[in-house]
């Protein structure tokens, strides 16, 4: 969208025509996957990482009479090692890549543990090798049956679905979104996000292969004044740290004590680190924060497990600092929206990137937090990414695009 072009249900792309369009676009999405814990191993082909080779063969060959085939994903940098526990095995394998192998098999993921499931590195390699080697991107199961029980997330739970009446009422925005984003990536992915918070299921949404905070056009640079709202453990603001280096500066934002306590551990070499333990908001004021792991929300009343916490503005912050900002990255469990209106002075004096989470409570930040950015027209490029197996992990990557 080009600056001085206000997001209105006016707009050429927000036309009845378009709009139904899009609606029918997203209505007629099918998953990209399925999640399965029986398979006909006469009939299928498992999809695995070469470490984990010897694991699913004890795993399939104590389950079923007879062994499915096995495509090795990352074949080449191990080729000489997978032929070997081919041969003490006895079973078939070939290399992924090779479209021959799955004309006659259904194609299924192996997953071997709960942790290969939710740690974002092992699983999303497993899937992005994959689509690499075999141009495959859906259609293909994932085999859950080494995690017992299922884990309940898979599915997105009722009160976080959307109703076909907050889809039709917001059909307008949704096309404005849609047109919005700046690649096809983008679009698949939020279109994916909007579907299976009709359906409940995540496997609408296509994975990103990139980093979460780390798009190819939006990230942390050398040099850079960079915001990192919501610190948690430290993890990422000790990343940002490194990459902005010496001539750069993170002000990190963490209210939850027992998570500031931590973090400021991690951060103790990190001379190039503010960390404050201030929430981040549309106003200057005091909040009740609920301490929920890494699910903390900030709340009126005070609770079981809550304690006062101090918010700040981006905006007042940074005027006290006479900082310039780069860069914006907010992880701030549901605050999103109103941090983002608390630093609108900024976004229009220094213009950064941002990189924000479209994922917490209450649901509709999905589509709420990119209106936000349309609506004050800032002249920026949307991306959108997600980054984990299940519905929690959409980010919003904006851009100037001067």
């Amino acid at each position: 969208m080009l600056r001085g072009q206000k997001m209105n249900t006016k707009a050429a792309f927000e036309h009845p025509a378009t709009i139904r369009a899009m609606v029918e676009c997203m209505l007629n999405l099918t998953p990209r996957y399925t999640y399965v814990d029986v398979i006909e191993p006469e009939n299928t082909a498992i999809a695995v990482l070469a470490k984990n080779l010897t694991a699913a063969i004890a795993h399939y060959g104590a389950k079923y009479q007879c062994l499915p085939e096995f495509r090795i994903i990352d074949w080449e940098q191990n080729q000489e090692e997978i032929l070997s526990v081919a041969h003490s095995y006895r079973v078939k394998v070939a290399p992924s890549y090779d479209r021959r192998v799955f004309l006659h098999k259904k194609l299924c993921v192996y997953i071997p543990n709960f942790l290969h499931l939710l740690g974002k590195g092992s699983f999303l390699m497993t899937l992005h090798l994959l689509a690499q080697r075999t141009g495959i991107r859906k259609g293909f199961s994932i085999d859950m049956s080494c995690i017992t029980p299922t884990p309940n997330f898979l599915q997105i739970p009722p009160a976080a679905r959307y109703t076909r009446q907050y889809f039709d009422d917001n059909a307008a925005v949704i096309a404005h979104i849609y047109h919005a984003m700046s690649d096809q990536d983008s679009k698949e992915i939020f279109a994916g996000a909007v579907r299976a918070r009709l359906d409940g299921d995540s496997a609408y949404i296509p994975m990103s292969s990139y980093r979460e905070y780390y798009h190819p056009q939006v990230q942390a640079q050398s040099g850079d004044i960079l915001i990192d709202g919501g610190v948690f453990d430290g993890k990422s603001t000790e990343s940002f740290s490194k990459i902005v280096g010496e001539q750069g500066h993170v002000f990190a934002f963490e209210p939850e004590k027992t998570c500031y306590a931590q973090s400021k551990n991690a951060l103790q070499k990190c001379s190039n680190v503010t960390l404050e333990p201030y929430g981040l908001w549309e106003r200057s004021e005091g909040m009740h924060i609920a301490y929920l792991g890494m699910g903390s929300r900030l709340q009126q009343s005070a609770g079981d497990n809550t304690s006062m916490c101090k918010l700040i503005d981006l905006d007042s912050y940074l005027a006290q600092k006479k900082a310039r900002c780069n860069m914006i990255k907010l992880d701030v469990e549901g605050a999103e929206p109103e941090t983002l209106k608390g630093a609108e002075k900024t976004l229009r004096a220094h213009r950064p990137r941002l990189v924000i989470s479209a994922y917490h409570e209450p649901y509709e930040q999905l589509i709420t937090i990119p209106k936000i950015i349309l609506e004050m027209d800032l002249g920026y490029k949307l991306y959108m990414g997600h980054h984990t197996p299940i519905a929690w992990g959409t980010i919003l990557y904006a851009t100037p695009e001067s």
